[in-house]
This record gives C-alpha cells, structure tokens and sequence, in this order.
C-alpha cells in the first residue's frame, strides 16, 4: 500500500514536467505564455517556434524528471539508504514480483492487436508534429512560410500552428474508422450496402462527452486576470515591476533566480493560468530582453507540487490516495527545489544557444501592442 501511494503522490509530478516538453502538450500555461508574448510584441521574431521550444525543453525535461526520480527514490524507496525504514518498506517479495510480472502480462494480452483505428490516430498525430515543426522552422523554408510567400502576404505571421491542428481535427471527423466502408465498393447488390453510418476516427458524440469545456473557462479566466493586473483596474503588473525594477542593479541571473521562485511559490496557491496571466506581462518593465522572463515565468507557473489547491491534479491524486497535506507537501518540496535550480541553470546557460538574441535589447521591444500593454 505504501508503495502504492508513494506512486500516486508520484504521478502529479511527473506529468507537469513532462508537459512542458513541447507547445502542444495538455497544459495550458505553454499556450497562455506563448500567446501573451506573441500579443505583446506582434513585431518580434516567431522565437517560440515549435522546433526551438522543443529543442530548449526537451533536455530541459529530461533533466527534472532525472532529478524527481532520484529525490523520490532517495526519500521513498531508501535509494542509498539501504538500512533505512523506507528500504524495508520498498522490498518486494519474490510473489509480489511474480504477481506483478502476471498482471502486466494479463494487461498487455487483453489489448490484444492494434486496430485500424489506432493506426490511423497514428498517422494523424504524427502528421500533426510533422505539419507544427515544419510551419515555420527558421532553419529551412516551412510549408507556412511558402504560402505567405505565395500569396504575397504582409503578415509574416498570418499562418499559425491553429491551422495545422484544425487541419488535422478536420481529418479525424473526416475519415473513417473502420474498413467497413469498402463494403460500398465490394457490393453487387443494394442489400450488400452497409445499413449503418461508420463512424470517423473522431467521433462527435462521444468526443461532446468526454470533452472539458471548462478548460475554456479556465483559460479565459487566466485572461480576465490579467486583464485586472493592467493599469486600468488594480495595476497588479505595474506594482511588480516596480518591486523588480528596485533590483535593477542585480545580474540578470539573479533577477531571473528571483522570478523563478516568486512564481513557483505563487503558483502553488493560485491557478497556474493565472498565475503566468499575471507574472509574464511584468517583464517589459526591466530592460532586457523580454523572451528571458516570459520564459522562466512561463515556465514556472506549472511547478505546483507542494499543495493540493496549486493544481486540480493534486487535489484529484489526494482525494483519492487520501495523503495528508504535510505528505504532499514532503514529497514536493524536492522536486520544487530540483525545478527551481535547474529551470535557473538552462535558461541561463541553455537558453542563449537556441536564442543568441537573448543578450541583445531588440527594437521590438518599444514596439509592444499598446491595445494589451496599457501604459
């Protein structure tokens, strides 16, 4: 049972750091900061591309969940700590590990062979990376660029990566999901035709069920609080930049340091989408570069691992596992000090070798869209 729990507590974690690995991942944080640098600076160079996100987070990935297994196994499992209560805990019998092997083998039968469904959900998932990493790529002419080019279009920005996604979605409505539909090609008679619709690869039924409608809601409330952080209303974004602009005499490290863990703390008592709603914004009032803030704030607005209340997966792991607050808060205090540490090191270090730009102080950043930044 307790290795049972120490997995749950696991999970959460796992699954915000591997969200982040590329912009297409189930986490909303990734789009919101990605639009909000993309609304502020409509003149800035497309720098967060699929390629060049993927390529700065994928390490980046990489190395916290090497870091989160180790803490966890360290804590939970008596790694290095062979004669600790945790190792004794952690043992398994022979029969726990022949009952194991049984179920995984039970599992793996019944899904039995894959269908032509599942190949085509393949296909369409790999067509959708293919058609994100190379709109616009900057390394080689993209199929987005082609057409913005073809069409003489001035807005070098007209096609985003929506259209490969409505694309694709259209394709799953579209095609179908079984071989069925050659039986209207096969039949010789009108009573050989099929009697019944086959369904697409996406169905609209069931996807109406199964579809979180409020995460729409949760997006546009993140929007709406940021909205109340401007001038207008309670200033919220002005008052933190004026806090950040007393450190100005600071490295840019050390700023970047004192961002990341401002927001890693604050995330874990508010909506991650608001969170990065209101942090990201703030990075116009220090002069440098904004992709350095929006990044490490962008970032760090998913690390909500210590509190149930800082993400619903928290509250939903500890509603059912049943683990006290002070457990959770145990298990990720870890990872949330593993997550600061390294989010610090690859934005300074990793960051500028995928934007050289970085160490410059652009022309667009004067350029801002006035109708967002109310100054």
């Amino acid at each position: 049972m307790t290795c049972l729990t120490n997995y749950i507590e696991i999970k959460p974690y796992k699954e915000k750091i591997k969200i982040d690995q590329n912009l297409t991942a189930e986490y909303s944080t990734n789009f919101v900061f990605k639009g909000l640098f993309s609304k502020a600076y409509p003149v800035a160079p497309e720098y967060l591309s699929f390629p060049k996100f993927s390529a700065f987070s994928i390490p980046y990935m990489l190395m916290m969940e090497g870091a989160m297994y180790l803490y966890l196994l360290i804590v939970y499992f008596g790694f290095l700590r062979p004669k600790s209560a945790a190792a004794e805990k952690a043992k398994l019998t022979p029969e726990g590990i022949e009952a194991a092997k049984k179920t995984v083998t039970e599992n793996l039968q019944s899904l039995g062979k894959i269908t032509f469904w599942e190949i085509q959900v393949i296909i369409l998932f790999s067509l959708a990376i293919a058609l994100f990493f190379c709109r616009a790529p900057q390394i080689f002419h993209g199929w987005g660029d082609e057409i913005v080019r073809y069409f003489n279009l001035e807005d070098s920005k007209f096609l985003m990566d929506s259209a490969a996604a409505l694309f694709v979605a259209f394709l799953m409505l579209l095609l179908p999901s079984t071989l069925k539909f050659l039986d209207n090609f096969k039949a010789k008679e009108y009573d050989e035709l099929p009697n019944s619709p086959i369904p697409s690869v996406l169905n609209w039924a069931a996807l109406n069920d199964v579809m979180g409608y409020s995460f729409m809601f949760l997006l546009g409330g993140g929007f709406a609080l940021s909205e109340a952080a401007k001038e207008d209303y309670t200033n919220l974004n002005e008052k933190i930049g004026a806090f950040l602009k007393d450190f100005k005499f600071l490295s840019n490290e050390l700023i970047i340091l004192i961002i990341i863990i401002f927001t890693v703390f604050t995330t874990n008592f508010a909506s991650n989408v608001a969170v990065c709603n209101v942090i990201t914004p703030i990075a116009k009032e220090i002069q440098q570069n904004p992709l350095w803030y929006n990044i490490a704030s962008g970032f760090s607005a998913s690390y909500a691992l210590c509190l149930p209340v800082g993400t619903p997966g928290n509250l939903i792991v500890q509603s059912v596992a049943n683990i006290p607050t002070m457990k959770m808060i145990k298990a990720g205090i870890g990872p949330t000090i593993s997550t600061i540490i390294i989010s610090w090191f690859f934005m300074c270090f990793w960051g500028p070798a995928i934007w050289p730009d970085l160490h410059q102080l652009p022309d667009w950043i004067n350029k801002t869209n006035t109708r967002y930044f109310s100054n």
